[in-house]
């Protein structure tokens, strides 16, 4: 039996479709530390960064939402845990990141189509400024909003 092929329109979601999100890291020796740019506009010393990302699609979104669901028992309610619901966005959908083609230390490994625990604990020891502008841009593309 032949495989039929399945149309998809440009309103669907494309098998297998990932996004990237592009940032420039200052990492000058006059700095003291690491600072995320915001301007996309690369001069010395600074770093063209990217981290690309499964697009999820409505199921993986439920699904992914439903783990990050808790119950409050003061009020008899449920709610998403905001932090939770970014965690499980980054294990399920990060796929690779820029890190690893300078540094083979901060190659990322999946299992079960998930980051394992080492490959999430690099994500989070990241400067926290560089992950909440990532975890912005990222739910910016997944919820579909423009970000500033």
């Amino acid at each position: 039996m032949s495989e039929i092929p399945i149309y998809k329109s440009k309103w669907q979601l494309q098998t297998g479709e990932k996004f990237k999100i592009k940032f420039i890291l200052d990492e000058s020796a006059k700095k003291t530390r690491v600072i995320m740019l915001s301007d996309e506009t690369k001069k010395t010393d600074q770093t063209i960064h990217w981290v690309e990302f499964n697009m999820w699609d409505y199921h993986t979104m439920v699904e992914i939402r439903k783990k990050a669901t808790k119950y409050y028992n003061e009020s008899g309610t449920f709610y998403v845990d905001n932090d939770l619901f970014n965690d499980m966005k980054i294990r399920y959908l990060l796929q690779n990141w820029s890190f690893a083609e300078i540094d083979p230390h901060m190659k990322l490994f999946h299992q079960n189509g998930m980051l394992v625990d080492e490959s999430f604990l690099l994500f989070k020891t990241l400067y926290p400024w560089v992950v909440s502008e990532i975890l912005v841009r990222m739910s910016a593309v997944l919820e579909g909003y423009e970000v500033r």
